[in-house]
């Protein structure tokens, strides 16, 4: 098999003949290793990992965090608040349309929405039915619940 350097300034159609009238295959570069590789590493994340979930005391409140990489929205197909010590379901939200992508949500001892702001898509409210709003109460233990759209769950236990 011959090689032959050509000018930087040949072009594509120009290499290709110049190959074939010397009797040469031309050779193709592999994709590079880091693309494989990144991309393998996006599919897992998207596929296979469970969303992100942090629980972070903020005063009397909590913020139940879900950012990806710490800036990003995440797509969440369904939200659940149990009372940890009664095993009663408090508060619960699943999409309604789109992919729903949210940032942090805050609860706090007493009333709270069951409303949230979600940015390409919506959330519909399953529980408390009918109710603009739910009550946590202080000093309790709750298990917070976040589903991704591939349909896996993270879970995290706090105490307001």
């Amino acid at each position: 098999m011959y090689r032959r350097t050509l000018r930087p300034d040949t072009s594509h159609k120009e290499h290709e003949a110049l190959t074939t009238s010397m009797g040469c295959q031309a050779v193709q570069r592999p994709p590079s290793v880091q693309r494989i590789v990144l991309g393998v590493l996006i599919c897992v994340l998207v596929l296979c990992c469970a969303p992100p979930l942090r629980v972070i005391r903020d005063g009397q409140s909590v913020i139940i965090d879900v950012q990806t990489l710490g800036v990003y929205g995440t797509s969440i197909s369904r939200i659940r608040l149990t009372d940890a010590t009664t095993k009663t379901v408090v508060w619960e939200l699943a999409s309604k349309s789109g992919e729903p992508r949210i940032w942090t949500v805050k609860v706090q001892p007493g009333s709270n929405e069951t409303r949230v702001d979600a940015e390409a898509g919506t959330f519909q409210v399953l529980l408390p039915n009918a109710a603009e709003s739910f009550a946590l109460v202080a000093g309790r233990s709750y298990v917070i619940e976040v589903w991704g759209l591939n349909g896996r769950r993270s879970s995290r236990t706090f105490e307001l």
